[in-house]
């Protein structure tokens, strides 16, 4: 309960420092549209949940079969601008083994005179992934009251089409007026909101931070093991080398007894 109402005051406080902000660069024109430089300052340490919870859904970023993807923009070294895209998901891309709970990095790359950021795989569990590119223009920003609605696009004309709608409000709160002026035929619109759901397994603020934890013990786990294998290797390639040379020295031993003993006959 204690973590519950640390999220909501968390959320309620962003709103408010996010519509001082959006006042700010649009003056009193609620409709205005806001760049894209803006629209990234404002997710700058931010996570979105996305609202799909079915294993055959195709998020646009990935491209492959996942779902109850978790993101978060983050600025690294000394830059206006996030520049790392932390990306979280269930990966159901392979129908022969069992979903699970896999991450990647994401580098962006703003371009100003198209509104547009673009996204690129660093570092990804499946070799695939790395390299993939994933460019989304702005189309619009919409704020009313306390909820601020920002839609993208990736893929326009194409048979991969998709929305990104980037809701932040209190409750995950969805409006009407938060959606593409038209939508594209054959184009999905995926939804993200700043409230995170029991489908995707998340009770509390804390449980989710200790999911994150658990990624990254998981992976330092991972390097260890393969450390501890490496160990194993040359441990029996030492013992290997060592029988090697006891197996030699008995062997020199049984010569020198042998030529000894020849050498007493001969003399007798």
């Amino acid at each position: 309960m204690q973590g519950h109402r640390q999220a909501l005051l968390g959320t309620w406080a962003f709103l408010l420092s996010f519509c001082a902000v959006v006042h700010a660069s649009t003056g009193n024109d609620a409709g205005r549209k806001v760049d894209i430089r803006t629209v990234l300052m404002i997710l700058n340490g931010e996570k979105l949940y996305g609202q799909d919870f079915t294993s055959d859904t195709t998020p646009s970023l990935l491209g492959i079969d996942a779902y109850c993807l978790k993101m978060e923009f983050l600025r690294t070294g000394n830059t206006g601008l996030p520049n790392t895209l932390s990306l979280f998901y269930i990966d159901s891309s392979n129908k022969l083994k069992s979903s699970y709970w896999t991450n990647a990095t994401l580098s962006m790359k703003v371009a100003e005179s198209e509104n547009s950021v673009t996204f690129t795989f660093t570092r990804a569990n499946k070799t695939e992934l790395m390299g993939r590119n994933v460019k989304y223009v702005l189309l619009k920003t919409l704020n009313e009251g306390y909820t601020f609605c920002s839609i993208l696009q990736t893929s326009k004309g194409q048979p991969n089409c998709s929305y990104w709608v980037l809701v932040m409000s209190a409750g995950g709160v969805v409006p009407e007026w938060c959606r593409p002026d038209t939508i594209e035929q054959d184009c999905k619109v995926e939804i993200y909101t700043l409230t995170k759901h029991k489908e995707c397994g998340y009770a509390s603020e804390e449980e989710d931070e200790d999911d994150d934890d658990d990624y990254e013990e998981s992976d330092y786990e991972e390097d260890e093991d393969e450390e501890d294998e490496y160990e194993e290797e040359d441990d029996e390639e030492d013992e290997d080398s060592d029988y090697k040379d006891e197996d030699g020295e008995d062997a020199k031993d049984e010569d020198e007894d042998e030529e000894n003993e020849s050498r007493g006959e001969s003399k007798d």
